[in-house]
């Protein structure tokens, strides 16, 4: 029977999961990856690969098929090297970025790890696919679009449903951020730009001169960009809905959605184990939820728009979200306590380290007790690598 598997694997300070679909003699047909990345520690050099190879080592044959990325702090991308390395990364396999092709020199700029992941991209021959930002406000989705209609260098909107066959759907989304880094650092840059530009020759007693101008220029962005943020590039991260679209198909003709039983492996807390529960998934990488950016409203613009989706499949109800990712490692400064009370999450999980300087906040444990809703922790124990497998 055709199956879809989802894994979240034990990275710690990182984050990789990844979403298989089987055909019926259990051979991988559809493969896709929304991060991969660990923070750095002494482990990390070795520990990475083993986990990248484990992911991969009954499919070895199997380039990935669709990738998003939802920003580019090292601890979420610094796997993407070794993708390529091992051929999991190929010219067929797309890449969605969390940022317009307009933006992509300003990430340069002030990211040079963004550089790197693109060459090392550009060497396997994938093709990369921008995302232009929204505002809350605006409802400018394009039409749906489907995974062989994506060409290198293409953009999407944000909101835009990315179709695989009948069966998926993925649904990314970035909300306006990109606009406000240009208003907040694109005249610096052009600044910057000018005053190089505008000097004709250069004396060699100038350096020191011409060097302290530069720094002093990227000072000036660097405090310029943390201003309309206060965790950088966090403020650009991606959020990501994963959508079963035979189950809205299914729901617009019997009024109900099913919620199949899981078949859950590897985990060690069995006691979290839950009997049913839809395949839908909202990652969010290091996206900020807490109350002083609740002005983003980011969540409520996932559900409105999910809204939209499902009413057009013709089902008339609401759809709860089977799971969502704890953004930035659980950490304190991007979570709140309303995803735990939030009715229509009806589980979570959280990627979190065990040892260094770990940003988990245990009072979300505390929190999903309270409501009795499962929270599955992925760490950098072995153990503790968790995969949900589903009928399509």
């Amino acid at each position: 029977m055709p199956s879809f598997k989802r894994t979240f694997h034990p990275v710690g300070q990182g984050a990789f999961f990844t979403e298989k679909f089987y055909n019926d003699q259990e051979k991988v047909i559809f493969s896709v990856v929304y991060d991969c990345g660990m923070g750095i520690n002494q482990q990390c050099d070795a520990h990475l690969p083993y986990i990248i190879n484990k992911a991969y080592e009954d499919d070895k044959e199997k380039t990935i098929d669709l990738i998003f990325i939802s920003h580019f702090d090292c601890d979420h991308v610094n796997g993407i090297t070794c993708l390529c390395e091992n051929n999991l990364i190929a010219e067929k396999t797309i890449v969605v970025v969390p940022f317009s092709e307009e933006s992509k020199e300003l990430f340069y700029f002030l990211y040079p790890y963004v550089k790197y992941v693109f060459r090392a991209l550009s060497n396997s021959n994938a093709k990369i696919v921008y995302m232009r930002s929204n505002d809350a406000e605006e409802n400018i989705y394009g039409d749906p679009i489907r995974i062989e209609e994506l060409k290198d260098g293409s953009q999407i909107q944000s909101g835009q449903i990315i179709n695989y066959e009948d069966i998926w759907c993925y649904i990314p989304f970035n909300l306006g951020e990109n606009n406000k880094w240009h208003e907040l650092i694109g005249p610096q840059i052009s600044s910057l730009k000018k005053s190089l530009s505008d000097r004709t020759s250069f004396n060699p007693n100038d350096v020191n001169n011409i060097m302290k101008e530069i720094r002093d220029n990227y000072k000036k962005l660097q405090k310029c960009f943390r201003s309309g943020s206060a965790n950088s590039i966090n403020m650009n991260s991606m959020q990501l809905l994963s959508l079963d679209s035979s189950l809205l198909k299914q729901a617009s003709q019997t009024g109900v959605y099913e919620q199949y039983p899981l078949v859950i492996e590897d985990h060690v807390s069995s006691n979290m184990l839950f009997s049913s529960v839809n395949s839908s998934c909202l990652y969010t990488g290091d996206t900020t939820l807490t109350d002083s950016f609740k002005k983003f409203r980011i969540l409520e613009f996932v559900f409105k728009r999910l809204d939209e989706v499902v009413a057009k499949s013709g089902f008339k109800g609401f759809y709860t979200i089977g799971m969502m990712q704890i953004p930035h490692h659980g950490s304190c400064k991007c979570y709140t306590p309303e995803l735990a009370n939030h009715k229509r999450i009806a589980s979570a999980f959280v990627n979190h380290s065990l040892n260094g300087k770990a940003k988990f906040d245990a009072r979300i444990i505390t929190d999903f007790e309270r409501v009795q809703k499962p929270l599955f922790r992925v760490t950098d124990n072995e153990c503790s690598r968790t995969t949900f497998t589903y009928p399509i």
